[in-house]
């Protein structure tokens, strides 16, 4: 037991140290990835930024932000000259109120139009070739480099009601020339409610840029495809056990989380050009306001006891107005619920933290692996709040913090499913087992009462019955029958007590059972002192009569030899025979209790032939006498008057014919003896053979 339990910690201490190892390498493989390892930020100053320094001939990405030169409500062109006295710090939305360069706070509205410009120095010696990598922005908006558009993200003039077309970065190319250059940024913004130049522009060397697009793509489709594969593994648990579904919800959690990665980052469904900047837009607010509510549900499961359905049930009816909000009003409106929904999961957040810091505290199976996921789930939540607001410059974290956490989850559902797998084999097992076990002893109690029966019932009418369950009446030619009774039993069993009586019938009745099966005699049953034994119920010729008094003589003897073993204060018992044959019918009757009967003349006959018997003789009727007189000694008897029968001829069977009994004794049958049996009966004699 100690070594089983040894074992089992050592696995629970290896399954520990795969976690903490698998974190470590996921959050060092990611900040590997992650952009800013090839990028060197440079800050614009008066509308102006140097790069004639900069290294892009070592791949780095220079990331520009600060001061632009900005001009508020105006569209310019990008042929115009004329300067601006307001410097704004990009990136920044201007619902809010704007500090310029110089101090000055400017008001600026939600919607409306704005123009950004910045100066470029590339010195004398710039690189032939560079790349940019615009981002992804909110705001309709076109971009001119050197008063030639390079990019827009809207089909619409600028002056209308312009809308974005995508939502995906845009990498362009262009060639360097020396001294300064100029970027010109117009932009519009009429149906989000916050517009503005929100993220920064990045310039690198064209390898170097689409190295890290091919990077973030490629990270990006390992995320959707993990987390697709994740959700369908969990769908599939669901299925194989509907019991529980706590995989469900996870499932739905992955498949809206899959959905949400494809709409930010490098925007792999806007790669599609049925998939509008809207749609995305709507993907976007829509996926992540679904995930929560089920999330929480799945985490009321795993820990019902430290967060109750009440708490589970109300965060989840507060959460879930928001995707009605989505669903009912425009984006000017459900855009704007980001800043609330973003509180509301902070504080969760932090309400989730203490459930799982109470749950490891007590020791819950898998709350310490799921805290740790669920630390790393939360950096990467808020740092995607943060962003959101732009309040940070860093990329999209949250599919990392999703995957990491629903990895650790897989692993722990996927241990807990083989846990309960193993536990369920084993219960088969001892199931089966005990199936086993109860199959023998039915099987055995099945025999015992199959055996039974067959003590009680003939061989062929006990299989009958087996078999069919009834058995039909059938008529027996020529059964032999015998009556046995016990002389004087009532003045017997004065002398005894009770238990001595049923002792000795016992003993009696025991010995006669051995001696009629050793002859292939049915016991037919016992009245009292009184025992009734039948022949040939499975034999078709008339042996079985020269059988039948075989045991009648071996009866009388084991009586005799048995009342020697008696004390001396009881009188030995004596009893009284008698043989007959003759057609009855058979039957069983009874339907709780089975009994097997005969009926017919010829077994009131033999109850008469008995009653007319003397005291240890073997009355045999003339019709039976015909069969025995080749092997036995018969003595005749007078015409005895019996009752019902009137005058009836009568004879004692006295022993065996010397010369075929051992030793002339006429007590045991010689081997002359059981050739003749064995002769007639192969040639079927009948009573006409054997007549007297």
């Amino acid at each position: 037991m100690h070594r089983i339990s040894q074992k089992n910690l050592e696995k629970k201490h290896l399954s520990k140290r795969f976690l903490n190892i698998f974190l470590i390498l996921l959050v060092t493989g990611f900040s590997s990835c992650n952009f800013s390892r090839f990028q060197e930020n440079r800050e614009a100053k008066s509308g102006t930024v140097d790069l004639s320094d900069f290294p892009f001939a070592d791949g780095k990405i220079a990331e520009i932000s600060g001061y632009w030169e900005f001009f508020p409500g105006k569209l310019i062109p990008p042929d115009n000259t004329e300067s601006s006295p307001h410097f704004v710090f990009l990136p920044h939305t201007w619902n809010q109120s704007v500090v310029d360069e110089s101090g000055s706070v400017l008001h600026l509205p939600k919607t409306g139009k704005a123009s950004y410009r910045l100066r470029l120095e590339f010195g004398e010696n710039p690189p032939e070739r560079l790349m940019f990598r615009i981002h992804q922005e909110d705001s309709a908006f076109a971009f001119y480099f050197n008063g030639q558009l390079l990019h827009t993200n809207t089909k619409n003039n600028l002056d209308g009601k312009a809308m974005p077309r995508d939502y995906s970065p845009a990498y362009k190319s262009f060639s360097v020339p020396k001294g300064t250059s100029e970027i010109l940024i117009q932009m519009a913004n009429h149906v989000y409610p916050r517009g503005g130049m929100r993220s920064s522009l990045q310039i690198g060397a064209e390898d170097a840029v689409m190295a890290v697009q091919d990077s973030n793509s490629a990270m990006e489709v390992f995320f959707f495809g993990a987390i697709l594969t994740m959700g369908l593994y969990f769908i599939l648990l669901y299925l194989l056990n509907r019991s529980e579904p706590s995989p469900l919800y996870l499932s739905i959690t992955l498949f809206l989380v899959a959905w949400h990665a494809t709409i930010t980052g490098e925007g792999l469904l806007y790669q599609w050009d049925f998939h509008t900047w809207k749609a995305g837009t709507f993907g976007e607010y829509i996926s992540i306001y679904l995930a929560f509510p089920f999330f929480v549900i799945f985490i009321q499961r795993l820990f019902s006891a430290e967060l109750s359905k009440t708490a589970a049930y109300s965060i989840v009816g507060i959460s879930s107005i928001f995707p009605v909000i989505v669903i009912t009003t425009p984006i000017m409106i459900y855009a704007d619920t980001l800043i609330f929904y973003s509180g509301m999961v902070l504080v969760i957040i932090v309400y989730f933290h203490i459930v799982l810091i109470r749950a490891a505290w007590k020791n819950t199976e898998g709350s310490k692996s799921i805290l740790l996921g669920f630390l790393v789930f939360s950096i990467t939540m808020v740092n995607d709040i943060l962003y959101s607001q732009r309040l940070i410059q860093t990329p999209y974290l949250s599919p990392i913090g999703f995957f990491t956490f629903f990895v650790i989850q897989g692993f722990l559902i996927a241990r807990r499913y083989t846990h309960s797998l193993k536990i369920s084999q084993n219960m088969t097992e001892i199931l089966e087992e005990k199936i086993q076990e109860r199959t023998r002893a039915l099987e055995t109690e099945k025999a015992k009462s199959d055996n039974l029966l067959r003590n009680i019932l003939p061989e062929h009418i006990a299989k009958e019955l087996l078999e069919d369950g009834f058995v039909s009446p059938r008529e027996y030619l020529q059964a032999g029958i015998m009556y046995l009774d016990i002389v004087d039993f009532t003045e017997h069993t004065i002398k005894l007590s009770p238990e001595e009586i049923v002792w000795e019938l016992d003993i009696v009745y025991s010995g006669f059972d051995e001696i009629a099966a050793k002859y292939n005699i049915e016991k037919l049953k016992t009245m009292g002192d009184a025992y009734i034994g039948i022949s040939g119920l499975n034999e078709n010729n008339t042996g079985h009569l020269i059988k039948l008094a075989l045991a009648a003589v071996e009866m009388l003897n084991f009586l005799q030899e048995r009342n020697k073993k008696r004390p001396a204060r009881v009188a030995p018992w004596k009893m009284r025979i008698g043989l007959h044959v003759g057609n009855v019918v058979g039957g069983v009757v009874g339907r709780q209790k089975f009994a097997f009967d005969l009926w017919g003349d010829p077994m009131n006959t033999a109850s008469r032939v008995e009653k007319n018997s003397m005291p240890d003789k073997i009355n045999c009727s003339e019709d039976i006498a015909i069969y025995l007189k080749n092997f036995f000694v018969l003595a005749e008897r007078e015409q005895t008057e019996v009752k019902g029968k009137g005058k009836m001829k009568m004879y004692f069977l006295e022993q065996i014919l010397p010369e075929l009994s051992e030793n002339g004794e006429g007590k045991t049958p010689n081997a002359v003896f059981w050739e003749s049996l064995s002769f007639m009966s192969e040639l079927g004699y009948g009573p006409s053979s054997l007549a007297l």
